[in-house]
């Protein structure tokens, strides 16, 4: 399967602009399972004065697609808006840099005020919440949540914090990928099952051991408490690895994926994913910390 002609795809929705294997791109995206939105940062070379003006603007929607050509082409790898933008001038290009959020808009802007009866699902709760940020819900294996108890449910804030301290009382993690809400259980995955990556499918050099210790004092307050719970699921709970592969778009924290090397073998979860790429020269890459259990 061919993995060498490298294909990327910039679209912006509002402005009904896109590049497409044209200009020279760079992109540097980062993605774990916190609460706090994933960034990302791409670089565009020679646009024109009026598209750069145009997509420098803040809260800009921007969705990264990348890939290669013969293994279905550029797919969403990054969907978010503009939170800075700055131009530079060099001696042959004029360099146009955008700084990204997944989810920015949605969370920042989000305001609800819901009351629910007791007996109701608390799902019905989140769906409403989701719809507040004009965001879409996604589960994974095994996510159930039960109805509210005696007194029923009264909430009135941020939408995004409400969804956050549903989930955190129902063992769930909640986070934005691709402006899609993603719920999975505390330490689970979603259902994707069909990814391996070994010396022939991808993988490359060896997988690299991550040891570490907690150095976080634990917290009392709901927020800091779940921040805290983030950290030890990171450096506590399994053992772990980083393994770099070819640019894999499709991949999302959470998921798991199958590692065959020499020095590992199995199922894993994917915790964080960093993808980097340059359309001519560089890296086209993406690097994952992973986790041993995923049975």
């Amino acid at each position: 399967m061919p993995f060498w002609k490298r294909q990327y795809k910039i679209t912006f929705p509002d402005l009904d602009y896109t590049l497409e294997d044209t200009l020279q791109v760079e992109f540097d995206i980062q993605k774990d399972m916190t609460e706090e939105t994933n960034k990302s940062q791409v670089s565009i070379l020679n646009m024109t004065k009026e598209h750069r003006d145009q997509v420098s603007k803040p809260d800009t929607k921007v969705e990264i697609y990348a890939g290669y050509e013969g293994n279905g082409g550029p797919v969403c790898i990054f969907k978010g808006t503009v939170i800075q933008a700055n131009t530079t001038y060099e001696e042959h290009d004029i360099k146009t840099q955008l700084k990204l959020s997944d989810g920015q808009v949605a969370v920042r802007d989000s305001y609800v005020s819901l009351s629910y009866p007791a007996g109701t699902p608390i799902s019905t709760a989140l769906k409403s919440l989701a719809n507040n940020m004009g965001l879409a819900l996604e589960y994974g294996d095994g996510v159930e949540f039960g109805s509210f108890p005696a007194g029923g449910y009264a909430y009135v804030g941020n939408a995004w914090q409400g969804i956050l301290n549903l989930c955190y009382g129902s063992g769930v993690t909640a986070s934005i990928q691709n402006n899609i809400i993603q719920l999975i259980l505390d330490g689970g995955t979603f259902t994707k099952r069909g990814f391996v990556f070994g010396a022939d499918s991808g993988l490359i050099g060896y997988p690299e051991r991550i040891n570490q210790a907690n150095p976080y004092a634990d917290k009392k307050t709901p927020k800091k408490e779940r921040k805290q719970k983030q950290k030890k699921e990171k450096n506590e709970k399994k053992a772990g690895w980083k393994i770099k592969v070819l640019l894999s778009p499709t991949i999302n924290p959470g998921d798991a994926i199958k590692v065959k090397s020499k020095v590992i073998e199995g199922w894993f979860r994917v915790e964080s994913l960093h993808h980097r790429g340059s359309y001519i020269g560089g890296d086209w890459v993406s690097e994952m910390d992973i986790v041993e259990g995923v049975e």
